[in-house]
């Protein structure tokens, strides 16, 4: 869904494939065994999750300097 927004997050689809695999055992953990993930699978999930982090609070700076470049437009404009 969210490429349809913003291209860019098509550059993070294996990462968010990845987390994917882990919404079951979010929503139901009593359906799999806390064992069944390991550690080298939990890390890796980690920085998969840290790297969409990373980039959608990087985005989200990005949208709120354009929105006070637009507010600076319209106050300049009302003068």
């Amino acid at each position: 869904f969210c490429v349809d927004f913003e291209q860019e997050f098509g550059n993070l689809k294996e990462e968010c494939g990845l987390l994917n695999e882990y919404i079951t055992e979010g929503r139901y953990p009593s359906d799999l065994p806390f064992e069944s993930i390991g550690a080298d699978d939990a890390k890796e999930a980690i920085e998969a999750a840290e790297k969409i982090e990373e980039y959608v609070l990087k985005n989200i700076n990005l949208l709120s300097d354009n929105e006070k470049s637009v507010q600076v437009n319209k106050e300049r404009k009302q003068e």
